[in-house]
């Protein structure tokens, strides 16, 4: 930076310290062409309705999982240290209240950092959110540097700058690269900076007009050679105002003697107000992928059903909500989950827009069941029913049989039942009552036990051979048949 710059730059912080500020954020030192934090937080989120519903919308939905620590079967972690922090980040914020800020600065300013405190040992103990306006980060000055960013600089409220390690920071980013400078994120609100203006002086006029007719509406004209002094144009606009402007508009107007009333502003319907917001919302809405319906922008709500603002809700919640969880729980997992051996992601599963319709779960659990590809305890803790002591059973059809890799049964009705022993009697030794299990009715399937291989082949060729000898002998009746007529009706013929 030149001496110039430094001096206008070190003015200008001087100026706005004395002025009463108490922040003065690091943005100061960018072009004008370049966006800062407090020109989105400003004219972006807190005056334009459509970014603030919006980013209100992904912030009240990207906080419904909770971020949960897990071990390496899959197995959740409740009670580990990283899972406690997570629970509890600091002394302020709990863990939803914690992303809510984290998601708002990310959607507004491209870039959310959480600074990481750690104890003595250089253990984590807190976790603190920070917006693009209060962690910078620096860019490495050696072109072959191993990291893009040397350092981070926060910056106080009284304007100084502490410079923090790259290691106690985690930036969370939007998922849009400013390829200027790509170690930090693209602002959403930069893409659509235009139609922000747009509908912000659009609400602006509407404002103006209807607070005091911004554009005159109508002109009093007097007759031509009237020369009226300045007392007597107050006179006659006060009184207009005052008989037929603000809550008087609309009544009968009596003129003085040859002034006419002539209209030169245009009315709400012909400044087709409706269509001039239409186009900028869609815009915004797409630049922060999220749907204007479920948004509840106008241009969403005018053909909106309950069917396609389900349609819509499921939609946004897998092409934007899940990339953006997955996202940001790699950046805590390479930060934090590593550090603790612990495999850190969100519970999807309580995420309404995720979960299927109960009676299509329960039709598919049935099935499922009635097709044998599960047990009934599986059924019915898919179903959250409390599992059955008896329930570890398969339900199959009577009409399968399966085969194993010997093409031997191993599970259906079988053909064939083994006959059941004899069973001792009376009179026997007790010893022989004592070593024979009672008798009972034997089991379909448990107590089938399938012949030998070999000893199906060898049935199977003896019916063969059987067929074949009974297909033989048949056709060699029927030819000595034919034989014997023919011989009869020959010996016929000669006598």
């Amino acid at each position: 930076m030149s001496i110039t710059s430094r001096v206008r730059h070190g003015l200008a912080r001087w100026l706005l310290r004395a002025g009463g500020l108490s922040i003065v954020p690091r943005w100061l030192d960018t072009t004008v062409l370049e966006p800062s934090w407090r020109a989105l937080s400003r004219d972006g989120y807190r005056r334009n309705a459509a970014v603030f519903a919006c980013v209100s919308t992904l912030a009240f939905d990207l906080v419904e999982p909770a971020m949960r620590c897990y071990n390496a079967q899959g197995e959740e972690m409740g009670a580990s240290p990283l899972a406690r922090l997570l629970a509890r980040p600091n002394a302020m914020h709990s863990q939803r209240e914690f992303w809510t800020l984290l998601a708002v600065y990310a959607a507004v300013g491209g870039s959310a950092y959480i600074h990481v405190v750690r104890d003595r040992r250089g253990v984590p103990v807190e976790l603190w959110p920070y917006h693009a306006g209060q962690m910078v980060p620096v860019p490495a000055s050696d072109a072959n540097a191993r990291m893009w960013i040397a350092r981070y600089d926060y910056v106080n409220a009284d304007g100084t700058e502490l410079p923090v390690p790259v290691e106690d920071v985690i930036q969370i980013r939007w998922p849009s690269v400013d390829l200027e400078q790509p170690w930090v994120a693209l602002p959403p609100l930069v893409a659509v900076a235009a139609e922000v203006d747009a509908t912000n002086e659009a609400m602006r006029y509407v404002r103006a007009l209807l607070k005091n007719d911004a554009m005159p509406r109508v002109v009093l004209t007097t007759p031509v050679g009237t020369i009226l002094d300045d007392t007597a144009v107050g006179r006659m606009k006060g009184q207009w105002n005052e008989r037929y402007g603000g809550d008087q508009r609309g009544g009968v107007a009596v003129l003085e003697e040859g002034v006419t009333v002539s209209r030169i502003g245009m009315s709400m319907a012909e400044l087709a107000f409706d269509a001039l917001m239409r186009v900028p919302e869609a815009h915004i809405a797409a630049a922060f992928r999220v749907p204007a319906i479920v948004a509840g922008l106008g241009i969403g709500l005018d053909r909106s059903t309950y069917s396609n603002y389900a349609e819509a809700r499921v939609s946004y919640t897998q092409q934007t909500l899940v990339p953006l969880w997955r996202m940001w729980e790699g950046e805590i997992q390479a930060a934090l989950g590593d550090a603790f051996g612990v495999v850190v992601r969100y519970d999807l599963s309580t995420v309404a827009a995720l979960q299927e319709d109960q009676a299509a779960r329960v039709e598919r659990t049935i099935s499922a069941w009635n097709a044998g590809i599960m047990t009934r305890n599986e059924a019915r803790r898919a179903l959250a029913l409390p599992i059955d002591d008896s329930g570890d059973v398969y339900s199959v059809p009577t009409s399968v049989q399966l085969l194993d890799a010997q093409h031997s049964p191993v599970i259906g009705v079988p053909t064939l039942a083994p006959t059941p022993a004899a069973a001792p009697a009376d009179d026997a030794p007790v010893e022989t009552r004592a070593l024979k299990a009672p008798a009972r009715a034997p089991h379909p399937v448990a107590d089938y036990v399938p012949p030998p291989i070999d000893d199906v082949a060898e049935s199977m060729f003896r019916r063969l051979r059987r067929y074949v000898n009974d297909q033989y002998r048949t056709a060699a009746q029927e030819i000595d048949a034919i034989a014997e007529r023919r011989a009869a009706e020959e010996q016929a013929r000669t006598v």
